[in-house]
């Protein structure tokens, strides 16, 4: 889509410096020009580029001027891709409408910024399949108040996933859009708007999420080449991402219930006996036993953890039978679907068909070419098997570096040292150390502008001997923790952000303190779990004073500025535990399993610690509870961690707060 433009180019250095400097809240910083610079240079010279920076340098404007000067050059959209929903909507609701406003009223450009929001179709409610639901809900006199708030909302023009922050996702999963029929008459669908925008491309900027970017990779009718630029910010969540993209997983429950649909549809018809019904619902927990009894692991499963697992001729039989005892019960329902003529049945039949074939395939065509490992469901306890490639890199690479469009990876964290050599880790894990070099410009990281020696401090715990789970004396360990925590809440009235690496660190740590925190000083505490990410995120920015426990993805992409989060506490290094994927990345990069660990570890204490300092403006304390930092690991933390005033003990905590603000 053409962009009306006065000028062919806008002047990078003058307009950071000089004109969106005049704006109200602009803060234009020296990182920022540079790493436009930076990134303008790049695109220019058609490059695979990694830039750095660090929070506060402001990089979400540092790459719009650089990829609207494509725009204008190429008259080609750019595309940018990102990790996390919150910063999705910064770009669409605020940065690119307020750069769109300014460049219009600077003389630059004759138009508004157009915007297009790339997201899955499950992303987006079907009222087809709403309607289904409560008529089927009502004609078998069952309870459909799961549905009420999705009707109410879909009669105030609501369609979109994040309009329903309550929904659970199995109830979303029944009403949301799984195919999407060309025949469908249905006015005023969103999700039809929003495909019918994206074929005519009728925007500039296409924003989305890693997970849309990398299943639009794997449609052979995408092109990649089509825009003037790519930009996946957030860049640090890719390979992760593409590992659940690429790979395939499934368990018990998943497979039971889509056994159970097929079962339901053949029977219908009386295609089905029940005597078979039964025996493949019983060789599915079988197949599934014998799964758990392969996977190499301890007596007890850990939630957290992946489990190698040996797929052996036995398990390879069994994968066999039970696909060939699916495979009839497919076709026993299709054949029962004729009478109906339901097309949307029979796609729900095909869907199916493909989620179980794709894993068991996987298994039954064992190759060693894919990593496969188990883990466990902390909802409900469900063994899954997972396989995902092991060369993820040369997937990205091919499917999104060979191609000759510049493109910029960014992020705050994806460099383990000051060197260029410190994003060997972070390149070699997404295919762009494969990049021939002629087409790849060296790394750069921008340091934040924001004073860290002034605006926060860092205590380290050092007395409380660590403890590892299942030596003797980690009951009592994790009560003294625990105590530790409450005394650092104590002294700052609350505000703090306790991260952990487990749940059941979490929920320890919870049973033991949070009544007394509650009871004593009259703040709430919330745990991870308790409602939907973003409903505990609102409450907890909210009450200024509240704590918030929780673990996995509240590392990072929380930006809660201001004084409702004064204090980050981490409750152990995040050491990642070895398993298949990380002994894969030990061969594949020919380093020692510790190098892989303290790499690993390094990049999620800064996503952790990042929470902290915000803005300019921010204040606050970061606490590592775990005494090892103080001790073996205390160079490469110091040195990869901002520059925090260092506190020597907890006594040192309330005249340094108090030396910047009055704790409220």
């Amino acid at each position: 889509m053409f962009l009306k433009a006065k000028k062919s180019k806008i002047p990078i250095e003058p307009f950071f410096a000089e004109q969106l400097r005049q704006k109200p809240g602009m803060k234009v910083r020296e990182p920022q020009i540079e790493l436009a610079l930076e990134i303008e240079d790049a695109i220019i010279r058609g490059k695979k580029f990694i830039g750095e920076a660090e929070v506060g340098t402001g990089k979400s404007f540092a790459y719009l001027i650089p990829v609207i000067n494509e725009i204008i050059r190429t008259e080609k959209p750019g595309l940018i891709s990102t990790g996390t929903i919150v910063l999705q909507d910064q770009l669409v609701k605020r940065d690119i409408p307020a750069l769109s406003k300014y460049l219009n009223e600077f003389g630059y450009l004759d138009q508004d910024i157009v915007v297009y929001l790339g997201k899955g179709k499950e992303q987006y409610m079907c009222p087809q399949n709403l309607d289904k639901e409560i008529a089927n809900a009502i004609e078998k006199e069952l309870d459909f108040t799961e549905f009420i708030p999705l009707d109410a909302g879909l009669k105030l023009g609501k369609y979109d996933r994040s309009d329903f922050p309550d929904v659970g996702i199995d109830t979303w999963k029944k009403v949301c859009v799984m195919g999407c029929s060309g025949k469908c008459k249905e006015r005023g669908c969103a999700y039809k708007l929003y495909k019918n925008q994206r074929s005519l491309k009728s925007y500039h900027i296409l924003v989305c999420n890693h997970h849309y970017l990398l299943s639009c990779l794997k449609d052979p009718a995408f092109s990649i080449s089509s825009f003037g630029t790519v930009i996946i910010d957030e860049a640090h969540n890719l390979e992760s991402i593409a590992q659940s993209i690429y790979g395939i997983s499934g368990n018990e429950q998943s497979f039971q219930s889509k056994l159970k649909q097929l079962i339901a549809m053949a029977r219908s018809r009386g295609m089905y006996r029940k005597a078979d019904a039964n025996s493949i619902l019983k060789y599915n927990k079988s197949f599934f036993r014998k799964i758990k009894e392969a996977a190499l692991t301890r007596d007890e499963f850990e939630v957290e953890q992946r489990y190698k697992v040996d797929i052996d001729a036995k398990i390879q039989e069994m994968a066999q039978e039970l696909f060939r005892k699916a495979d009839r019960l497919c076709d026993q329902a299709s054949i029962a679907l004729e009478f109906s003529k339901s097309k949307s049945e029979q796609d729900k039949i095909d869907r199916i068909y493909d989620g179980i074939y794709r894993m068991l395939s996987k298994i039954i065509e064992y190759k060693d070419n894919n990593i496969f490992w188990v883990d466990v469901s902390r909802k409900n306890g469900a063994i899954q098997i997972n396989a995902v490639p092991k060369n993820i890199d040369e997937i990205l690479f091919r499917k999104l570096f060979s191609v000759n469009v510049p493109v910029i990876l960014t992020s705050a964290t994806m460099s383990t040292e000051t060197s260029t050599e410190g994003f060997d880790y972070f390149a070699s894990g997404i295919g762009i150390d494969l990049i021939p070099l002629p087409h790849y410009k060296d790394p750069v990281s921008k340091k934040s502008p924001y004073d860290f020696s002034k605006q926060a401090g860092i205590y380290i715990e050092q007395e409380l001997q660590y403890v590892r789970k299942g030596e003797a004396g980690q009951a009592l360990y994790m009560q003294k923790k625990a105590d530790k925590i409450f005394d650092i809440i104590q002294v700052t009235n609350g505000k703090a952000l306790v991260l952990f690496t487990s749940y059941t660190a979490m929920d320890t740590t919870y049973s033991l303190i949070a009544e007394k925190i509650s009871q004593q000083m009259g703040i709430k505490c919330y745990k991870q779990g308790m409602g939907s990410r973003d409903r505990l995120l609102e409450e907890f920015s909210r009450d200024i004073n509240a704590c918030l426990f929780a673990t996995g993805s509240f590392w990072e992409g929380i930006d809660v500025k201001g004084p409702a989060l004064s204090c980050v506490i981490i409750d152990k290094l995040p050491f990642p535990v070895m398993d298949p994927v990380l002994e894969h990345k030990v061969e594949k990069m020919n380093i020692s399993e510790q190098d892989i660990i303290r790499l690993d570890m390094i990049i999620k204490l800064k996503q952790g610690a990042g929470r902290l300092i915000r803005d300019e403006t921010d204040t606050g304390v970061l606490a590592i509870m775990d005494s090892r930092a103080s001790r073996r690991y205390s160079g490469l933390i110091m040195d990869n961690l901002p520059s925090f005033k260092v506190l020597k003990n907890i006594n040192e905590i309330a005249p340094f707060i108090g030396g910047f603000k009055q704790v409220v």
